[in-house]
């Protein structure tokens, strides 16, 4: 009786303010998500001081709370208060300055007070940062239209251009008469400006799906009684922001009596001033054709208008060799065209290989391309057993080509001199779905 008296007191002096702390914090929570969402509906309704009041009160409580910060920032610009909006743009850009957010909010800002020119390094510094942002791009363009100057005029256009590729779901037809940034000026005919030129990862992301997978199957045929090979595989890409991609593909090939199963892995992401960064993995648990593993990164950089240069570094450890390969790739974009060299430096065994290819791409309906390839070099072939050094030459030609905006098929048909060991000649059919 003693011990069920003590346990009961011990319920009452402990657990119970622990219970009510616990209520208290959870209706504290409550609280402040109901003036969260009782701001948004009347930011919904556009009662501005409304949402003002119920904003703060919010803050009061939560004065870490950045997302709250950022719409009262929002509050103030559409309310005119643009010096109170700044003061809260420079404080969150201050804890994350590299929040394209906050930047294209507070340029915003910025334009709609009449500050247009103000404006620009902070959106050109958002576009850096995040180099194919739609909001970013209009208020870029709009911006640009409002100089009234040719040279302005001319880089909208551009930008104009460039966008509708970008984003065709989207309206692009820009008229800054009736724009919501008051101090805008006339706009001007897009109709029969140049089309700027995007580069093949910007070509590829202009469908509006976020993933896509595929299948597909490879076939090659080799002279000299060497037989025949093939290989089958499954990709998929996933584009998590513009030029950010994560892609995978699983390979099982057959050739010469031998079958590898390789993994691969790899992915993009957009660096300042508009560079790429690509980095690559793939690995082989059998690897008797294939390298036991391989690492790659390389980085694109634009040069001027339509064309890029990359650099990048290669490893490879396969049976009975390690291979370091350097890599220079010069691109260039005109009109539905791109042409482009690249430059192999191998070392293998002792020794620098080096090789070349140079390519032409047709572009058509915007992402769908046909592409005519000459290479020629030297390489090392080798087996769990032996290395074969081997001049090469080769001719290749493949493409994709999107029925809609969900389906497409790959293909390639091509030939290759191993020297006078054999020759290697095939194709490969693929079918691609983006959802």
């Amino acid at each position: 009786m003693k011990v069920a008296w003590i346990l009961g007191v011990f319920l009452f002096l402990v657990i119970k303010p622990a219970q009510s702390a616990y209520f208290l914090r959870m209706e504290h929570t409550l609280r402040s998500s109901y003036l969260l969402a009782d701001a948004h509906l009347a930011i919904k309704a556009r009662h501005f001081d409304e949402a003002e009041a119920l904003l703060k009160n919010f803050i009061e409580s939560n004065p870490k709370h950045d997302e709250a910060s950022f719409w009262l920032a929002k509050v103030h610009a559409w309310q005119k208060h643009y010096d109170e909006s700044t003061i809260i743009y420079q404080k969150l850009l201050e804890r994350e300055p590299d929040n394209t957010d906050y930047r294209l909010g507070q340029a915003q800002v910025l334009v709609w007070s009449g500050k247009s020119k103000e404006a620009l390094p902070l959106i050109s510094s958002a576009e850096r940062l995040n180099p194919s942002d739609p909001d970013i791009l209009r208020l870029h363009i709009q911006v640009l239209l409002s100089m009234g100057d040719v040279g302005s005029n001319s880089e909208a256009v551009e930008l104009q251009r460039k966008a509708e590729l970008l984003f065709p779901q989207q309206t692009w037809k820009i008229d800054t008469k009736t724009s919501d940034t008051p101090i805008l000026g006339n706009a001007i005919s897009v109709e029969k400006q140049p089309l700027i030129i995007l580069d093949a990862l910007d070509r590829s992301l202009i469908n509006e799906h976020n993933n896509q997978v595929g299948i597909g199957y490879t076939y090659e045929s080799f002279s000299n009684g060497r037989g025949n090979g093939h290989a089958e595989y499954l990709e998929f890409e996933h584009r998590f922001a513009p030029r950010a991609v994560v892609y995978g593909m699983m390979q099982q090939s057959d050739r010469f009596g031998n079958s590898d199963l390789q993994l691969l892995i790899g992915g993009y992401y957009p660096l300042p001033s508009g560079m790429t960064l690509n980095v690559e993995g793939n690995l082989s648990a059998s690897h008797k054709m294939v390298p036991k593993n391989s690492q790659m990164a390389s980085l694109q950089l634009p040069i001027t208008t339509g064309w890029y240069i990359t650099g990048g570094l290669r490893h490879s450890q396969y049976s009975v060799n390690t291979s370091y390969q350097e890599f220079g790739l010069l691109e260039w974009y005109f009109s539905d065209y791109r042409a482009a060299y690249t430059l192999t430096s191998t070392q293998a065994l002792g020794t620098t290989l080096f090789g070349n290819r140079i390519s032409i791409s047709r572009y058509y309906n915007d992402i769908s391309f046909v592409t005519l390839s000459l290479s020629e070099g030297r390489e090392v072939e080798g087996t769990q057993y032996q290395n074969v050094f081997f001049s090469t030459a080769s001719i290749g030609l493949n493409g994709r080509h999107w029925f809609n905006k969900d389906w497409a098929i790959n293909w390639s048909v091509g030939g290759t001199q191993q020297d006078t060991a054999y020759t290697r000649t095939g194709g490969n059919v693929g079918l691609r779905y983006a959802f």
